[in-house]
């Protein structure tokens, strides 16, 4: 029984697969998300040092009373650490950073985020606001074997990148963690990419099926929403599962193509993907 209990453990714990650091610009007039697990530690890093903390289930030591254990940076005051206590609560948090209050939703993850560095709001160039039929005008063609070699090259930019440079010539990404949740489907996005000279931007992450009925991926359409207002059809977005099981998940890729107002998005901007029939 203790051997079973130990292998429990541990398989609890290699389950965790922790998000890469990556920049989120702070809101106070809406909820954030950050995902968090009891064996990792978060980071939280603020652009203004941190006055107060509030929160029910908030704990300074581990306690059968508290969800979530937190400790404020000694030689930083601008920095936050967070490790969950019980896997199954949720957390709200209220921050008091400089002279605004944030609240941030503290949620059990198996891709807890390891840092996240805090920008103020409004540091990000717009996305510019297009028409479908000026998408269609300015979309460059591109094969469905180059789609499927930038798909490869976002996803393995880590390792290729230093062998086959020539590829990346114009290549940027960026970590992030954005979340859309509508009834039972919740879609994060953990990655964004751009190749400037295919004109292209790439967008990865997962999908969850928090309801009590199979999802059935073709039976929805998937829009990018770019900041606030801007939303785009993908050229393709693909998913490694067709049909999701109850509380599962599944890992998609999606891709924009097209002109000038491709290569003029910014990387800054929020990307929420937005899943309807």
């Amino acid at each position: 029984m203790k051997t079973l209990l130990l292998y429990i453990l541990l398989a609890g714990y290699t389950l965790a697969k922790p998000l890469p650091p990556y920049t989120s610009t702070l809101n106070k007039t809406e909820i954030q998300s950050i995902p968090i697990h009891t064996e990792i530690d978060t980071l939280l890093v603020f652009p203004e040092p941190i006055t107060t903390i509030l929160g029910k289930g908030l704990t300074t030591a581990v306690s059968p009373h508290g969800s979530v254990l937190y400790q404020q940076g000694s030689e930083n005051p601008k920095t936050l650490i967070l490790r969950h206590v019980d896997a199954k609560s949720k957390v709200l948090m209220t921050v008091m950073s400089g002279d605004n209050a944030y609240v941030f939703r503290l949620e059990p993850s198996i891709n807890p985020a390891s840092v996240i560095y805090f920008v103020k709001g409004n540091l990000a160039q717009p996305a510019k606001e297009i028409t479908k039929q000026e998408v269609l005008l300015q979309q460059r063609p591109l094969s469905d074997q180059r789609v499927d070699e930038l798909f490869r090259l976002s996803h393995q930019a880590h390792s290729l990148r230093s062998k086959i440079p020539q590829e990346y010539v114009g290549y940027s990404d960026k970590h992030v963690h954005f979340q859309h949740t509508h009834g039972s489907i919740k879609t994060t996005i953990h990655h964004v990419s751009k190749f400037t000279k295919d004109k292209a931007l790439i967008f990865s992450g997962i999908i969850h099926n928090t309801g009590s009925k199979p999802l059935y991926i073709q039976q929805y359409l998937g829009k990018l929403r770019v900041g606030k207002k801007r939303f785009y059809d993908p050229s393709s977005l693909r998913s490694n599962k067709q049909a999701i099981a109850p509380n599962s998940i599944a890992r998609f890729q999606g891709i924009l193509l097209g002109g000038s107002h491709i290569q003029a998005l910014s990387l800054d901007n929020t990307f929420t993907l937005h899943l309807t029939k």
